[in-house]
């Protein structure tokens, strides 16, 4: 209880707690509450306070909890990358008050892409909140998804009760399995059409109170950068020749938005060149003669959106 109960939080009772307290653990895993602490497992210890939800359609069924169930130590060190689930935690934070939450999605062979019971927890009503959202609308702050691929893409909705402008910061907490940890992980903004590596850098964004479902996507393949939503024109106005090439692209540009910077990626998501691009004048040799043979995105980053073009070295 990390603040004291008050008439001020909603509920049934005179005082409630607030649910910026309340962690969650499921069969999926657990996230640790917005207020602090850390995240629950599967041993609980005593003297600690509990609530359970229950299936709906459960009427009449008793729940029992009994000293067989108690134990008297447990195991935790298993590596991540042995284990046989892939899981991600990812957070969301604020930079001038103590609010961090934090939404799981695990991938196992036992869940699917819709409702999973045991597998899948809805979000709380937290001061800020960072969920995923399923085809029906159902926001969750644990999401039980089947086994792992590269194609999966994964909706991220994001909410926050402030009515100040404050400045958001979403994060990878922690990734679990080999899989997830061999994989790039990506996070695209649907507001600003912005696209990065969440495995090599954090992405901030300015929000007043909002409850935007469906902001964010999260996706594991630089395939599905091609994918955004830059408009027809702008891509074709953007040139790389030749390609396939042997080292040596000539970038050309007849658009009139203003270039930023081009980042080029290599198929594991990973950023291998940086180039500023402020001063750009409609053409640029751009020398990759350096890197190994294969495919690379090479994204150009306009005032307005981002441009993903393939480019083959061979």
């Amino acid at each position: 209880h990390l603040t004291p109960p008050t008439a001020d939080n909603p509920g049934d009772n005179t005082v409630n707690h607030s649910m910026d307290d309340i962690s969650i653990y499921n069969l999926t895993g657990g996230i640790a509450a917005v207020n602090g602490g850390t995240a629950p497992g599967r041993y609980m210890v005593s003297g600690q306070g509990f609530g359970i939800l229950a299936d709906q359609d459960a009427v009449g069924v008793t729940l029992d909890f009994t000293n067989a169930m108690r134990v008297t130590g447990n195991n935790a060190t298993v590596r991540s990358s042995d284990l046989p689930n892939n899981k991600l935690w990812i957070q969301i934070a604020t930079d001038n008050e103590a609010a961090t939450n934090t939404t799981l999605i695990g991938f196992l062979n036992e869940a699917t892409a819709g409702f999973d019971k045991g597998y899948d927890s809805g979000r709380l009503d937290t001061k800020v909140s960072l969920f995923s959202t399923l085809d029906n609308g159902q926001e969750l702050s644990i999401q039980g998804r089947e086994t792992f691929n590269l194609d999966m893409q994964v909706p991220l909705g994001f909410a926050a009760q402030n009515e100040e402008r404050r400045r958001y910061t979403i994060s990878i907490q922690t990734v679990e399995g080999g899989e997830l940890e061999n994989a790039p992980i990506f996070l695209k903004d649907h507001l600003t059409d912005i696209v990065i590596n969440l495995k090599e850098e954090a992405y901030s964004f300015n929000s007043t109170a909002a409850t935007q479902s469906n902001r964010f996507t999260v996706f594991f393949s630089p395939e599905n950068v091609l994918s955004t939503n830059t408009p027809e024109g702008l891509s074709q106005q953007l040139t790389l020749y030749p390609n396939p090439s042997e080292g040596m692209i000539a970038l050309s540009y007849m658009g009139s938005e203003t270039i930023n910077k081009a980042v080029v990626m290599d198929l594991n998501g990973k950023r291998v060149k940086e180039i500023n691009l402020r001063d750009f004048n409609k053409s640029l040799d751009i020398d990759l003669s350096t890197f190994s043979k294969g495919m690379y995105f090479i994204q150009i980053q306009t005032a307005s959106t981002i441009i993903t073009k393939k480019v083959l070295l061979k």
